[in-house]
């Protein structure tokens, strides 16, 4: 292969790294991210996989979605989640998923581009809906408490049951302000499901006074953040 040859080929991989930030930065899906564009989602693989490179009209097209649409700060929201070592997810307040970790993917069978857009509502079981609805009532959705834990048998997005043990976390879109749910846990078996619910419910609301309390800072540090 000639020099020339190679450097194209790089360029061409290159385009399609940036073209899948793109997308991902998004929230969106191959098929979704094509819809956008108005061709088919074998065009935006092709693209991504380094194999062709989009007309010019399409390239103006992403140019104006990444334009109108993506920032800095929610890509590093999204990359953060990603890349997480844990179970973690991103959500809105209807529990639409926006992001997962790889390894939130992998334990659901699917891919994380798989796993956007999935509305996670009609998956609820009884513990995680008695958990999302005391969330509500203590204003946790509000931003009048600093987070909950929860213990709870729950179905995957792709209806696997499975036993967690999780915080939940409200956090903002930087381009819009947008609060949204912030998912952090990992999977427990039914033994340790078990006993963590027989001394709590499903979900414990965590006030900032708790969470003082756990991280077990000097008095003086205690009097000063609380002041």
């Amino acid at each position: 292969m000639g020099q020339r040859s190679m450097k194209h080929q790089e360029g061409t991989l290159l385009q399609g790294r940036i073209i899948r930030t793109v997308r991902e930065s998004l929230g969106l899906t191959q098929q979704g991210f094509a819809d956008r564009l108005e061709v088919s989602q074998a065009t935006v693989s092709r693209w991504e996989a380094g194999h062709t490179l989009p007309d010019p009209e399409a390239r103006r097209r992403i140019h104006a979605l990444s334009g109108r649409s993506t920032n800095s700060g929610d890509a590093a929201l999204r990359r953060m989640v990603r890349h997480a070592p844990s179970i973690m997810g991103l959500l809105d307040l209807n529990m639409q998923v926006l992001a997962v970790s790889d390894r939130a993917a992998r334990a659901n069978g699917m891919t994380p581009a798989e796993a956007v857009g999935i509305d996670y509502r009609p998956l609820f079981t009884e513990d995680l809906a008695e958990a999302y609805e005391a969330a509500i009532n203590s204003g946790f959705f509000n931003g009048e408490i600093l987070g909950v834990d929860i213990a709870c048998r729950i179905l995957g997005l792709n209806g696997t049951p499975f036993y967690v043990i999780a915080n939940w976390h409200l956090v903002t879109l930087p381009s819009t302000g947008e609060p949204l749910l912030l998912w952090n846990g990992d999977h427990v078996d039914h033994e340790t499901y078990l006993r963590i619910r027989a001394e709590r419910p499903a979900a414990r609301m965590v006030t900032l006074d708790d969470w003082l309390s756990e991280a077990a800072l000097p008095a003086e540090t205690l009097a000063a953040v609380s002041a």
